[in-house]
């Protein structure tokens, strides 16, 4: 998955994806995944919770363009009040 993004967010993302990956991931393994039960004997288990971190990964890069987005509209509209357009 390559994402063509303005030079803008880089920084932007990389501020905030690793926080937000972490509780994500903290949150997807520990108390949706029900981790606790797992035996780790088998590589099925392994092999799952780094499916699950995979999956989180991709999750929060979404969350954070998006927040990302609805920041900078908020932006726009800040600076249209400013000037005092609508």
């Amino acid at each position: 998955m390559i994402l063509n993004l303005p030079q803008s967010i880089k920084t932007f993302f990389w501020r905030l994806f690793p926080f937000i990956f972490i509780l994500h991931s903290i949150y997807k393994l520990f108390f949706s995944l029900e981790i606790q039960k797992f035996g780790f004997t088998e590589l099925e288990d392994l092999g799952r919770v780094l499916f699950e971190l995979a999956i989180s990964a991709c999750e929060s890069a979404l969350i954070v363009i998006v927040i990302w987005s609805l920041f900078r509209l908020w932006k726009r509209k800040m600076n249209h009040l400013k000037r005092g357009e609508r």
